[in-house]
């Protein structure tokens, strides 16, 4: 009775986690242990009264097929037990096989997106750090080194055509300077 409570105490009355053979088979379990549990009840009050002829029949003719027919029940259904677990491991292998494709795809793409994005910035930034070292030669009063090329992101192209006529602007202004500050010292 332990054992078969120990085994099949999730099985009764939920048809979610089991088979419909396995709760049929559990139920035929029960219902035969119930009847066996009685013939021994019924066998063991023969023996205690004295009467070993009605024992031993009742033993031949009902106690031992009930227990053929209850270890038969319990071994299908262990048997059963046994099979639709190896169909849900082999399922939930699967998909375990499915998730982990599933992943390496997904890093793969997070890599290359990845990679991708880091050249989106480096490329971005080429054109900011030509910028930057082409304003320290405009501070330092450098205005005749080559203008910087235009790159093609729309933004960046403005701002690089900005500069570049801002720094001939500048040069012109500080030509202009120089020749009105000569003029001046030679007046």
């Amino acid at each position: 009775s332990s054992v078969m409570s120990a085994w099949l105490w999730r099985i009764e009355g939920d048809l979610g986690t089991v088979s419909e053979e396995q709760y049929l088979l559990y139920s035929a379990v029960c219902t035969t242990y119930d009847s066996y549990k009685e013939l021994l009840d019924q066998l063991e009050e023969e023996v205690r009264m004295g009467r070993d002829a009605a024992a031993a029949q009742l033993y031949y003719d009902k106690v031992s097929p009930c227990g053929g027919y209850l270890r038969q029940y319990t071994q299908q259904l262990l048997n059963t037990a046994i099979t639709d677990a190896q169909g849900t491991y082999t399922t939930v292998s699967a998909l375990s096989d499915r998730v982990k494709w599933a992943q390496t795809v997904v890093v793969a793409l997070c890599l290359a997106l990845g990679c991708v994005m880091a050249l989106s910035v480096i490329h971005l930034l080429t054109p900011v750090q030509q910028l930057i070292g082409a304003s320290r030669e405009v501070t330092r009063g450098v205005f005749d080194s080559p203008d910087l090329p235009v790159p093609h992101q729309p933004e960046m192209a403005q701002l690089t055509e900005a500069f570049n006529h801002m720094k001939h602007s500048m040069a012109e202004q500080v030509t202009t300077l120089r020749e009105k500050n000569e003029m001046e010292r030679e007046l």
